[in-house]
């Protein structure tokens, strides 16, 4: 059957002409109510901070609040006394220059994503995020009415830092809280052609997968933790 005959077939069942130009569109994009007000009401009553921790949380993952970068660097100090991981990876470590955590490379032994050779140092360091129990990594964007972090790809910031290992912590500065998706991705469009990551990464707590009994399972294909540590006035 050719193609105009099946939908002609589908219009005659319909009742109504086989249309032949695309309808035209008069809205394009989310609802103005949804975007103008993403929580239901008035978008500057909300603390994207609180809101983003609450939605976190109720996926499944974990959030602290802090109030300054000391404070950032004491609750990574903290919560990696408590997971005791023997393997951290990192973004690359200047990245992370404003956090003042130094001591995780020095003392802790953290190894660090280097774009100098990646070439050459690619296979290595992928081995190395596969065998991590931590992945740190900071955001591009966190979008606060759904919890979810938003990352790009670059040299320096491989997918693999936050894929890869038993648990991610991400730490996040207040400035990249957005209210919804289309406000995390007007970042990417806003970059110049030559800077636009080669793909973007939005996640929603730790990895979850279900299969066709709908038996869900944890850390299949990412993660199986996930940890953000907001910074507030950051």
């Amino acid at each position: 059957m050719e193609r105009d005959q099946l939908f002609q077939r589908i219009a005659d069942r319909l009742g109504r002409p086989m249309a032949t130009t695309a309808p035209a569109r008069a809205v394009r994009g989310v609802s103005e109510t949804y975007a103008n007000a993403p929580y239901g009401h008035d978008a500057g009553a909300v603390d994207r901070v609180t809101r983003f921790a609450a939605e976190l949380d109720a996926l499944g993952g974990h959030a602290t609040i802090v109030e300054t970068p000391a404070g950032a660097s004491q609750a990574l100090k903290d919560l990696l006394d408590t997971l005791a991981p023997n393997t951290i990876i990192t973004w690359e470590r200047k990245d992370f220059a404003d956090f003042n955590i130094e001591w995780l490379w020095d003392d802790r032994h953290a190894r660090s994503w280097v774009a100098e050779n990646p070439k050459a140092e690619e296979a290595s360091l992928r081995d190395a995020a596969e065998r991590a129990d931590i992945g740190l990594t900071l955001a591009d964007a966190a979008i606060a009415n759904t919890g979810t972090l938003m990352l790009w790809t670059t040299p320096q910031h491989a997918r693999s830092v936050s894929l890869l290992p038993t648990a991610h912590i991400a730490i996040v500065r207040e400035s990249q809280l957005v209210d919804r998706m289309g406000q995390a991705l007007a970042k990417v469009t806003a970059l110049a052609h030559g800077d636009v990551p080669s793909s973007v990464h939005f996640i929603t707590g730790p990895s979850r997968s279900s299969d066709i009994e709908n038996d869900l399972s944890i850390g299949v294909h990412g993660p199986a933790a996930l940890y953000a540590i907001l910074c507030r006035g950051c």
